[in-house]
């Protein structure tokens, strides 16, 4: 116990009052030993903040379930902590080739403090779970069905462990150890890592939050976009609608993004996507492509129902009806016939039949 004190309780105290000395004001500055001033450091830039505690200390089994040790008096508070050893946050730097994906799994990590279903007794359990099911904290939820058992997931280092075997015997062996992500998707995930943008992070992670089914349908409407402008017709819309709130306009040389023409396009439909599914925020993420559809850029923006001025709700409103109206024609020369108690097609979320049945 006074070892696992001085192992993770001190350092995360002392991280805990630098998180105290950072919220204390909009903008901190930052000394060095001799009391001179070397940087200042902005609430504002942080959107995620996990303390890390790194010991040279092999106690993995410890660490994985800090936030369990308060029974035996290592209480390291309720704010996520990440105790770890330096062998163990070594091994990230071999599986995890963009910087974006490990954040994500850092968010990951601290919701799973944060759970008080999930003991696991490996830190490398958590990174196999985060590979297997992403939202793992989620998945043991929903696993457990809200009784009060506790769940231990055992088994998931194994993938883990064989990589690094491969890799004793030959050092250049790839690792495979990757989450299932549509070629499309990730290759919008890797470019943000290449990008200085404010924000990348931010976006990543919302892309990363998407479920497996999710990321394919959205990964083959990227795609199927792309083919379509191949063959000179224009360009379509991807919308997203439920799980998360994401529009995707896509540019190639068949449809060039100019600048203000095509933006202003692609954000005002964003906006009537948003009426029409009755939202506050919606994603927009404008994806360019060269002629042999390789990524070259991408743009994102947060649609705001508060940011729209007054002036433009009647307009808005009456263009968002002319939508939901063409997503309802739409769906009914696909299916030929919606049910009544199916999700409306208009995007309201609400059933059929207590939303446009009577109009259609």
């Amino acid at each position: 116990v006074s070892s696992l004190k001085n192992l993770v309780l001190k350092p995360a105290t002392q991280g805990r009052r630098f998180l105290e000395y950072l919220n204390s004001a909009e903008a901190v500055p930052i000394f060095d030993s001799h009391h001179h001033k070397i940087h200042v450091l902005n609430k504002a830039d942080f959107r995620k903040i996990t303390i890390c505690t790194v010991t040279l200390d092999f106690f993995t089994e410890l660490a994985a379930q800090v936030q369990h040790l308060r029974q035996i008096g290592v209480d390291v508070g309720k704010y996520p902590i990440w105790a770890i050893s330096l062998n163990d946050i070594r091994a990230y730097t071999d599986i995890f080739d963009n910087p974006l994906t490990f954040l994500h799994f850092v968010e990951q990590r601290g919701m799973a403090f944060e759970s008080n279903i999930l003991h696991q007794n490996d830190e490398m359990d958590h990174l196999g779970l985060y590979l297997e099911h992403n939202h793992y904290s989620t998945h043991a939820a929903m696993l457990q069905g809200g009784s009060d058992m506790r769940v231990n997931f055992s088994g998931y280092r194994q993938k883990i462990d064989h990589f690094f075997e491969e890799r004793l015997l030959a050092p250049n062996y790839p690792c495979p150890l990757k989450q299932k992500i549509p070629a499309r998707l990730l290759e919008v995930i890797n470019f943000m890592a290449s990008l200085k943008r404010r924000g990348r992070s931010c976006i990543a992670s919302f892309l990363l939050d998407l479920s497996g089914e999710t990321r394919e349908w959205v990964g083959n409407a990227i795609e199927q976009d792309l083919l379509r402008q191949s063959n000179m017709l224009p360009s379509q819309s991807i919308s997203l609608n439920g799980e998360l709130s994401l529009t995707v306009f896509c540019w190639t040389p068949a449809n060039v993004r100019h600048g203000n023409k095509e933006a202003e396009k692609a954000f005002h439909h964003t906006q009537k996507v948003l009426f029409a599914n009755n939202e506050e925020v919606r994603l927009l993420l404008e994806l360019i492509y060269d002629g042999n559809n390789v990524l070259q850029d991408c743009w994102w923006r947060w649609v705001k129902r508060s940011e729209i001025p007054p002036t433009e709700l009647v307009q808005l409103a009456a263009e968002t009806e002319q939508l939901k109206q063409k997503r309802l024609k739409k769906a009914l020369a696909e299916r030929g016939k919606i049910g009544r108690n199916d999700t409306c097609p208009c995007g309201s979320g609400k059933k059929y039949k207590r939303c446009c049945w009577l109009r259609s």
